[in-house]
């Protein structure tokens, strides 16, 4: 991995100028860092940001809730997820890996094309966000260092 900036060319002007082909849930999302922020801090209170209920506590429930059929798995091909099953909105982390802090559990999550992480783990009480910006973005070292360093420090009662 090399230091600087460079335009994603698949990407480039399109993703906040031009309609996507495809429209998907997340696909084409372009947002802030405080933005996304106000969201993270909108879902655990309840729906509600700045005195409005954006999302019902019910379609929360279900967002955090595993709607997989039973027997059915998550297994990417360019990453096993272990212990982890989907809700509405979010992954869910039922069993943390033996590399995962046992305060994982019941964590909920969600990450971005361009290596954007966020996770929600009422058990630890704790919420982060780690926005790189990296190329393909999913699970690369920065995200996993930043999450065990989150942790630990969870943990310790930082």
């Amino acid at each position: 991995m090399k230091s600087g900036l460079t335009v994603a060319p698949m990407f480039g002007e399109r993703a906040s100028t031009q309609k996507p082909k495809f429209l998907s849930g997340g696909g084409g999302l372009v947002s802030t860092l405080p933005d996304y922020s106000r969201f993270i801090q909108m879902i655990i209170n309840d729906g509600q940001w700045g005195g409005r209920q954006y999302l019902l506590p019910e379609t929360l429930k279900l967002m955090r809730e595993n709607q997989l059929a039973e027997g059915v798995v998550v297994n990417f091909p360019f990453w096993p997820m272990p212990g982890t099953v989907f809700g509405l909105g979010f992954a869910l982390k039922e069993q943390p890996s033996e590399a995962e802090s046992a305060l994982a559990v019941n964590e909920y999550h969600w990450g971005g094309l361009m290596g954007t992480h966020s996770w929600i783990a009422p058990q630890a009480d704790i919420a982060a966000l780690c926005f790189t910006q990296r190329f393909p973005g999913f699970w690369h070292p920065y995200s996993h260092e930043f999450k065990r360093l989150v942790y630990e420090a969870a943990e310790i009662g930082f």
